[in-house]
């Protein structure tokens, strides 16, 4: 009896090493993703112009951007808000432009992960806009109202045009906009250190639809490579134009 239950003993240490070990490796191929092969996202990092500033959070290897706007009209608008709950960042970059939380009007929201909307409590004053199906989660996560948007619409925040695009797959109610000539694609896509755009598979709810979704806005986006000067992700650098996602919708198309 004794001797069984010292083997069992040990193929349980040995299960569990097992696991411990896997899950070791899935954490570094993850970080090396994001340092070695993803293009670098860098704090202050200007788009749109000059009308759009990326704010960087850290959580190891790992960028977190959120992107704060000027507003035609006054004020801004930000696009995700950061994993702090106390925005720290975000709260600083304002301090440097000489304005304050309450400056911040419009957060619209590419999809309801904690790292982007975790700064939301820190902004009170702002009203919050997401794609239906993930306004519902950042309603429970945040006891707050939510504006629902819907694929195709065009918001206008004080006097700013932010135009609208579902892209269900990372999330349910992941969401594109375009605003000053970016393309915010938030995790649905990727920037590899290339220069180069991938479909998101990385914390995907669903991979499939993810590429299906990002293949039907490229499509829908072809006729309008003027209007998109730069594309913005979550986690990475921007690319310039259009091409690099056409180009990656191309090549889906031919597998």
């Amino acid at each position: 009896m004794g001797g069984a239950t010292s083997r069992f003993r040990r193929w349980v240490l040995a299960a569990l090493a097992g696991v411990v070990i896997l899950i070791l490796v899935l954490v570094a191929i993850v970080l090396a993703v994001f340092r070695f092969g993803a293009l670098p996202l860098e704090d202050g990092t200007i788009l749109g112009g000059g009308r759009v500033e990326a704010v960087v959070e850290t959580m190891g290897p790992i960028a977190i951007g959120s992107y704060l706007i000027v507003l035609e009209n006054g004020g801004y608008a930000l696009m995700d808000a950061g994993m702090d709950s106390e925005a720290r960042a975000i709260r600083s970059v304002l301090r440097r432009r000489g304005a304050e939380a309450r400056d911040v009007k419009f957060i619209f929201v590419t999809h309801a992960h904690g790292d982007h909307m975790g700064g939301l409590p820190s902004l009170p004053d702002a009203e919050v806009y997401a794609i239906e199906a993930d306004a519902k989660a950042i309603r429970r996560a945040n006891s707050r109202t939510v504006q629902g948007l819907a694929d195709g619409n065009v918001v206008k925040a004080s006097g700013t045009k932010f135009e609208v695009f579902a892209i269900p797959g990372h999330t349910p109610g992941s969401a594109a906009y375009l605003v000053y000539g970016v393309l915010f694609l938030g995790d649905s896509a990727a920037a590899a250190y290339d220069g180069s755009v991938q479909a998101n598979w990385l914390f995907s709810e669903d991979s499939k639809s993810n590429e299906e979704s990002l293949a039907a806005l490229a499509r829908r986006l072809e006729g309008r490579a003027d209007d998109v000067q730069q594309i913005a992700f979550g986690h990475q650098g921007p690319v310039a134009g259009l091409g690099p996602f056409l180009k990656w919708a191309s090549e889906r198309e031919l597998k």
